[in-house]
Protein backbone atom coordinates (compact mmCIF):
# COMPACT_ATOMS: atom_id res chain seq x y z
CA UNK A 1 0.00 0.00 0.00
CA UNK A 2 2.78 2.55 0.52
CA UNK A 3 3.26 2.94 -3.26
CA UNK A 4 -0.31 2.76 -4.52
CA UNK A 5 -1.69 5.49 -6.71
CA UNK A 6 -4.90 7.31 -5.93
CA UNK A 7 -7.52 4.58 -6.25
CA UNK A 8 -10.29 4.33 -3.67
CA UNK A 9 -10.49 0.51 -3.54
CA UNK A 10 -6.84 -0.02 -2.50
CA UNK A 11 -6.33 2.70 0.06
CA UNK A 12 -7.35 3.95 3.47
CA UNK A 13 -10.73 5.55 2.90
CA UNK A 14 -11.66 8.06 5.56
CA UNK A 15 -15.25 9.26 5.73
CA UNK A 16 -14.22 12.87 5.29
CA UNK A 17 -13.51 14.07 1.78
CA UNK A 18 -10.60 16.41 2.50
CA UNK A 19 -7.94 13.99 1.27
CA UNK A 20 -9.59 13.09 -2.04
CA UNK A 21 -8.66 16.31 -3.83
CA UNK A 22 -5.14 16.62 -2.43
CA UNK A 23 -2.66 14.09 -3.87
CA UNK A 24 0.07 14.93 -1.35
CA UNK A 25 -2.24 14.29 1.59
CA UNK A 26 -3.56 11.12 -0.06
CA UNK A 27 -0.03 9.77 -0.54
CA UNK A 28 1.19 10.77 2.90
CA UNK A 29 -1.80 9.27 4.73
CA UNK A 30 -1.74 6.02 2.77
CA UNK A 31 2.01 5.55 3.16
CA UNK A 32 1.69 6.06 6.91
CA UNK A 33 -1.30 3.70 7.05
CA UNK A 34 0.47 1.05 4.97
CA UNK A 35 3.46 1.01 7.31
CA UNK A 36 1.19 0.92 10.33
CA UNK A 37 -0.84 -2.01 8.97
CA UNK A 38 2.33 -3.88 8.02
CA UNK A 39 3.95 -3.65 11.45
CA UNK A 40 0.61 -4.09 13.24
CA UNK A 41 -0.01 -7.24 11.21
CA UNK A 42 3.39 -8.62 12.17
CA UNK A 43 2.62 -7.92 15.85
CA UNK A 44 -0.74 -9.69 15.54
CA UNK A 45 0.85 -12.72 13.87
CA UNK A 46 3.45 -12.93 16.64
CA UNK A 47 0.74 -12.99 19.31
CA UNK A 48 -0.80 -16.08 17.68
CA UNK A 49 1.93 -18.20 19.21
CA UNK A 50 1.02 -17.14 22.76
CA UNK A 51 -1.55 -19.22 24.61
CA UNK A 52 -2.88 -16.64 27.08
CA UNK A 53 -6.36 -15.12 26.77
CA UNK A 54 -4.79 -11.71 27.40
CA UNK A 55 -3.38 -11.77 23.90
CA UNK A 56 -6.91 -11.70 22.47
CA UNK A 57 -7.33 -8.30 24.10
CA UNK A 58 -3.90 -7.23 22.85
CA UNK A 59 -4.89 -8.19 19.31
CA UNK A 60 -8.16 -6.31 19.53
CA UNK A 61 -6.34 -3.25 20.88
CA UNK A 62 -3.84 -3.42 18.02
CA UNK A 63 -6.63 -3.65 15.45
CA UNK A 64 -8.45 -0.68 16.94
CA UNK A 65 -5.22 1.36 17.02
CA UNK A 66 -4.46 0.42 13.42
CA UNK A 67 -7.80 1.94 12.44
CA UNK A 68 -7.99 4.96 14.74
CA UNK A 69 -4.42 6.32 14.55
CA UNK A 70 -4.45 6.86 10.75
CA UNK A 71 -7.77 8.71 11.05
CA UNK A 72 -6.30 10.99 13.72
CA UNK A 73 -3.19 11.44 11.57
CA UNK A 74 -5.36 12.42 8.58
CA UNK A 75 -7.29 14.90 10.66
CA UNK A 76 -4.02 16.41 11.90
CA UNK A 77 -2.81 16.75 8.30
CA UNK A 78 -6.04 18.51 7.38
CA UNK A 79 -5.60 20.97 10.23
CA UNK A 80 -1.99 21.59 9.19
CA UNK A 81 -2.85 22.31 5.54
Amino acid sequence: MPKNKEVPFAAMIIPWAWIIGNKNSWNEINRFTGKMWFFGGIAIVLTVFCQSIAFVFIDMTLIILMIVIPIIYAYGLKRKV
